[in-house]
């Protein structure tokens, strides 16, 4: 995984609101080694151990199909089962789009996105990592994707985003009611991998998602004792 993948850490919000163990291998952004056994190249990857057998898995949304499969016949459901595969698709796009841009928006800003990286010795070349992954991710975020997703503004178009969320919330405790849905737990996954930056900052200030993200944190990681 990458410590900031949005995609990562939506399957990892999912892992622990269900008490699944796991551990996690931090994939360096620059040369992958540590994604040489795999013919697939993008993260997340699972290796799941399941009846003595070893299975890769691929792409966060698979992976939580699967699981989702898997404990539903086990009677080991936590969440709400609605529907909520529209509120997924917008998570996998505008939300995505949306922290992307912004955790990315300035040099400094996209140096404390990549900062992670000098936490994991066992990464080679972490400083070099560091500095020409912020470079090209705040390249790459300013020539192509703020065109591409047609944003100006990064941050209002994150407090746009979110605003959105709160509105399909509302009164609710969760999206799903009185348990979280999937989506409550993509979104909040994704949101709370970016804790401690900028962005993070600035969105519990001007967007009305706190009491809902504060709400999900007590349900998703109480009892963590595991990666």
């Amino acid at each position: 995984m990458y410590s900031v993948c949005p995609f990562c850490n939506k399957l990892k919000a999912f892992l622990d609101f269900h008490r699944i163990p796991y551990n996690t291998v931090e994939v360096g952004p620059l040369f992958k080694k540590e994604l040489e056994f795999s013919q697939y190249k993008k993260v997340p990857v699972v290796l799941l151990h399941d009846a003595g057998n070893t299975r890769q898995l691929n792409d966060s949304g698979a992976i939580i199909d699967e699981l989702t499969q898997k404990l539903l016949a086990a009677g080991k459901f936590r969440g709400a089962e609605s529907d909520t595969s529209k509120w997924s698709e917008w998570v996998d796009t505008k939300l995505v789009q949306a922290l992307t841009v912004s955790i990315y928006r300035t040099p400094e800003e996209s140096l404390q996105a990549m900062s992670y990286i000098t936490a994991h010795p066992e990464l080679s070349w972490q400083l070099v990592t560091k500095y020409v992954s912020a470079g090209l991710m705040y390249t790459i975020s300013k020539m192509k994707l703020k065109k591409k997703y047609g944003i100006t503004d990064e941050r209002a178009n994150l407090y746009q985003v979110l605003e959105e969320w709160a509105g399909a919330v509302g009164e609710r405790k969760y999206l799903g009611g009185d348990l979280p849905s999937r989506a409550d737990i993509e979104v909040f996954g994704m949101v709370r991998a970016i804790q401690g930056m900028d962005t993070f900052d600035d969105l519990q200030k001007n967007t009305s998602i706190t009491r809902w993200y504060h709400d999900m944190q007590a349900v998703v990681e109480q009892h963590r004792d595991f990666e």
